[in-house]
């Protein structure tokens, strides 16, 4: 790279970031001097941060997610997962035949503890009647070519989706049904995983009779660290790292340094997160149509951009400690790794490939390779394939307005990029690429606002930077332009 293009690379990063500084503070601001206008209740005052500083903002804790992550991270409830630690590490040294025995009985036993026995009954009923529908299918169905045996499967797994969203009977209290919710639907994923994996696997008709391998099966789906806030993560993966670890139990470091240095880097994320919720509302402030409406533009972009960093610092903490927990124990690659940071990506496919990137394997592996059948298949099998997926994952996060049209406009922008694919390789057009992909990065932030916050919210983004011609808009796809400019450079040198 010459000293014109490092030196105009620094300029267009300098722009882009002091661009989304300025617009947080405006936000910060802003939000300040209508902080009494929203119902307080979103808001936390007496804080371990505001004793120990001694300062008067308050915590947002409308993010009933994180409110419930950060007990088992930086709260009371870390306790159950180091035990989980600690019981799993003894269990491996002394009888590393009997792991997925303890990750049966002690997930059982936190399950009926933290939530209700009504859940564990709930979680067991689901599991057994799966097993049964498999036994059936099985024998029914011995005859028949095992892509055919997937279908009764993804048909339970579209209506457990449909069910986990008005799982609210199981009990009264607003936090715990939440969990129920989220984990409901994890485990029917998992269920999914379970059992198409075992129809495809080589060693079918012996895996199916083995007690060994149920009681596996078992422990994927109710493998404790990753259980309510995932990630997803395929059967396969873990069958073959626990089998390993079983039989190779003394080959492998029980532990490491670097294991718990990375564990305790995610833990101080935590802290820094909750201490970012001391200072940015966007949490708060989205559900104020009325009070959003009057923000300036560089406000109104704060709100935007805060909203996605902390979904990915929540996400990049939540995936991050999941997977650090997996390999602690000995799983080493069984869940995928956290988000990457979402300040160099600057297409919407990159974005779902690098984000979530369990839940992209898992899509890839059950829906879209088996509906798309070979890579030479058409473009309008490509096409229904993806739409298929995404389908998939408005059903997972509810058939809401704000939902359809994220989902719309990401596959509207996914075939978007790869029509730039064609036209574009990371070669010396760094400018024109950089100039036609800026608006499009402009909608991608757009529908992720539709995403993170809601209907009224995201059409409030339309009407007043989209619409807004010729300010606010030139000045956002110019600075929009810069990321792109800075993504693609920085992207070209991870590829190579």
């Amino acid at each position: 790279m010459s000293m014109i293009n490092i030196i105009e690379l620094t300029i267009y990063s300098f722009i882009f970031i002091s661009s989304t500084i300025y617009s947080v503070w405006n936000f910060f601001q802003t939000s300040l001097l209508n902080l009494y206008d929203v119902d307080q209740s979103d808001f936390q005052t007496d804080t371990w941060f505001s004793r120990t500083f001694a300062i008067n903002y308050p915590l947002d804790v409308t993010d009933l997610e994180w409110q419930s992550a950060k007990q088992y991270y930086i709260g009371t409830k870390i306790l159950y997962l180091l035990y989980h630690s600690i019981g799993f590490l003894i269990t491996r040294l002394i009888y590393p035949q009997y792991l997925p025995l303890f990750i049966i009985l002690y997930s059982s036993f936190i399950l009926s503890y933290l939530l209700s026995l009504r859940f564990l009954l709930l979680i067991l009923i689901n599991i057994g009647a799966i097993f049964i529908l498999e036994f059936f299918v099985l024998y029914f169905g011995s005859n028949i070519n095992r892509r055919w045996l997937r279908i009764p499967h993804y048909i339970i797994f579209a209506y457990s989706l449909a069910i986990a969203h008005r799982l609210e009977f199981v009990t009264a209290d607003h936090e715990q049904n939440f969990l129920i919710h989220v984990s409901f639907s994890w485990l029917n994923a998992k269920l999914l995983s379970c059992s198409i994996d075992l129809y495809d696997s080589e060693y079918f008709d012996d895996q199916k009779k083995s007690w060994r391998f149920t009681l596996i099966r078992l422990a994927y789906l109710l493998y404790f660290p990753p259980f309510f806030f995932g990630p997803i993560y395929n059967f396969d993966d873990f069958h073959k790292s626990i089998e390993n670890l079983i039989t190779n139990s003394n080959t492998r470091p029980i532990l490491t340094i670097i294991e718990i240095v990375q564990l305790i880097r995610y833990i101080l994320w935590a802290l820094i997160l909750e201490i970012i919720l001391h200072f940015i509302y966007s949490s708060s402030f989205q559900y104020y149509v009325y009070i959003v409406d009057t923000f300036d533009s560089w406000s109104l972009c704060g709100l935007g951009y805060s909203l996605m960093i902390l979904f990915f610092l929540k996400y990049f903490i939540i995936y991050g400690i999941s997977q650090q927990l997996a390999i602690i124990d000995g799983l080493d690659n069984v869940i995928a790794s956290p988000p990457a940071c979402i300040g160099h990506i600057n297409q919407t496919s990159y974005l779902w490939q690098k984000f979530d990137r369990g839940l992209y394997s898992f899509l890839l592996k059950y829906f879209y390779k088996p509906l798309n059948g070979s890579p030479t298949s058409s473009v309008l099998r490509r096409m229904l394939s993806a739409i298929a997926c995404f389908t998939i994952i408005a059903f997972w996060h509810g058939l809401h307005d704000s939902i359809i049209v994220w989902v719309m406009m990401n596959i509207l922008l996914i075939y978007c990029d790869r029509i730039i694919a064609i036209f574009f390789k990371y070669n010396d057009a760094y400018h024109v690429k950089a100039l036609i992909e800026s608006p499009l990065l402009a909608l991608a932030y757009i529908s992720n606002i539709f995403f993170l916050s809601n209907y009224e919210i995201g059409w409030l983004f339309i009407s007043k930077i989209l619409l807004g011609f010729p300010f606010p808009l030139l000045a956002v796809l110019f600075i929009f332009f810069c990321s792109c400019y800075v993504c693609n450079r920085i992207n070209c040198k991870i590829t190579k």
